[in-house]
């Protein structure tokens, strides 16, 4: 039997849940605190109590006692790369490795907050290790490193919800084939938090995402517009690159391996401008604009590497 409080007259706790169960693991402890009127429990005792859990987190382990305003809905199996055996190959322990395998799982799903300091650095030591045996990825460029890239390319926009890198909450990629927009995908991102700081930026909210997709659920669904794409571009592309490899960090995937075509140095060099935000750019360009729509700033990117390319002075 659940009853539960969603403590809505009290800003320091999130949810107050009154339980009666039969199984004692719901007494894991360090997701919350649980007050019990029963000192011991064995296989088949019943508890009766309250449990308290700290704003933003939710009950450890299987999910299934979980706020309603925080629900989770089940994330789809996902094609992973065998992680295990490249541990395995590096010399890795059996143990060790299965504890990465379920530790890594459990951040998938519920997200790196919920896991403690020491799982946290676990999770690190052995994707440094999986970072070393895989090739180095490939950095962001500007076009005053070469001629501009030719061939197939993926324009890529995010908008964050705050100031971590993996609070996307809105992507849009347009992918260009022979100098032609031939796709175009924008979607909603339910983030790892609540917390909205940039709404009178971009106008999303979480009443917004609160049902949409996570990104480790929506990723593997986008990914195969970078198929056969030579490189990405984005508009101040150190920071949709950053928000790419923090997002698949926090999900437990590999970021894409092509390097970042970065169309703020695209516009510099091809037409010298100054100052070159991308409502600069697109005014000088005549091409329209709804800035922090994300398939609008993808979409104006891809039009200013087709420009640049089209004026042949960007290389």
């Amino acid at each position: 039997m659940l009853r539960q409080n969603t403590g809505a007259n009290d800003p320091n706790v999130a949810l107050t849940m009154e339980l009666e169960t039969s199984d004692p693991f719901f007494l894991d402890a360090g997701r919350g605190s649980f007050r019990s009127n029963v000192n011991e429990l064995s296989d088949g005792a019943v508890c009766a109590g309250a449990l308290v859990l700290p704003p933003g987190r939710r009950l450890d382990g299987r999910g299934p006692l979980v706020s309603r305003r925080e629900r989770t809905p089940p994330i789809r199996p996902m094609e992973e790369p065998n992680r295990g055996a490249e541990l395995r190959a590096a010399g890795w322990v059996e143990q060790e490795v299965r504890r990465y395998e379920r530790l890594s799982a459990y951040r998938s799903r519920w997200g790196a907050a919920n896991l403690d300091r020491d799982e946290r650095r676990f999770l690190r030591s052995a994707e440094a290790v999986l970072s070393r045996r895989q090739p180095a990825s490939a950095p962001v460029i500007g076009a005053g490193l070469g001629p501009l890239p030719q061939g197939c390319f993926v324009a890529l926009d995010f908008e964050t919800a705050d100031q971590g890198r993996d609070s996307a909450c809105s992507i849009a990629l347009v992918r260009v084939e022979g100098g032609t927009i031939v796709h175009r995908e924008h979607r909603l991102i339910r983030p790892p938090r609540r917390t909205f700081q940039f709404t009178s930026i971009h106008g999303i909210s979480w009443s917004q995402v609160a049902n949409a997709p996570t990104f480790a659920e929506l990723w593997p669904q986008l990914a195969a517009a970078l198929e056969g794409a030579q490189f990405i571009a984005a508009h101040n592309a150190s920071f949709d690159a950053g928000v790419l490899r923090a997002c698949c960090e926090q999900a437990g995937l590999r970021p894409p391996v092509q390097p970042f075509l970065c169309t703020v140095q695209v516009a510099r060099r091809a037409w010298n401008l100054r100052p070159t935000k991308l409502p600069d750019v697109c005014r000088h360009l005549g091409l329209p604009l709804q800035h922090h729509d994300a398939l609008s700033d993808a979409e104006a990117c891809a039009n200013i590497v087709l420009a640049a390319r089209r004026d042949g002075t960007a290389g």
